[in-house]
């Protein structure tokens, strides 16, 4: 997928090819497993700028959906790698902004309902 915009630390939207030979569409997507605070408190800014700045830095992330929530956006699992050109590689060892933004105590767990 290609990033558009980074909506909060949990939620962006982007133009993402669901498979080889498909057409590429505008799509939102939401985090899955993660919550982040929101935009009004500083940790949900701390959150949105920890996103900007990594993802800022690529080309492309690669985005592992899962379902859709209730607002129909895609809960997704997303690996970037700054500076690799190949998807492949991203997909294999490429950095788990999820995982990322838990360890760096921005986001909490979350199951959904």
């Amino acid at each position: 997928a290609r990033l558009d915009r980074v909506i909060d630390g949990d939620t962006f939207t982007g133009l993402a090819s669901p498979g080889v030979g498909v057409v590429a569409c505008d799509l939102r997507f939401r985090l899955h497993g993660i919550d982040t605070l929101e935009l009004n408190t500083l940790a949900g800014r701390n959150a949105r700028r920890f996103v900007d700045d990594a993802l800022g830095q690529v080309d492309f992330v690669i985005v592992r959906t899962h379902k859709t929530d209730s607002f129909g956006r895609y809960l997704a699992d997303l690996r970037y790698l700054p500076g690799e050109p190949d998807p492949e590689v991203v997909r294999t060892q490429g950095l788990h902004l999820n995982q990322q933004l838990l360890d760096e105590r921005l986001a909490r767990p979350f199951l959904g309902p």
